[in-house]
């Protein structure tokens, strides 16, 4: 069985690769080709969703809290508003 960080990584490619299918895409004017590239960073998306939650499920409990606490430290000292970022004009 996978170990956290490995799915983990796993999902930053699935995510990195989606974001690249999206670019291309993007770039053609229509057609099939253009629906598949969409259709497949999608499937993309949700396959890196999927390992995601899977990695949350495989991780033991005291690292889920540990990335709980460091996902609510990082929200609380982002500024809500970009005037309040602590540069002085």
């Amino acid at each position: 069985m996978a170990t956290a960080s490995e799915l983990l990584e796993r999902a930053a490619a699935c995510r990195d690769v989606a974001k690249r299918a999206k670019r291309l895409a993007a770039s053609l004017f229509g057609g099939p080709e253009k629906d598949r590239l969409v259709a497949y960073s999608v499937e993309l998306e949700e396959q890196a969703s999927g390992l995601e939650k899977e990695a949350e499920a495989v991780a033991p409990p005291v690292q889920q809290e540990q990335v709980q606490q460091q996902q609510q430290h990082e929200a609380e000292s982002k500024p809500i508003d970009p005037k309040d970022s602590g540069h002085k004009s």
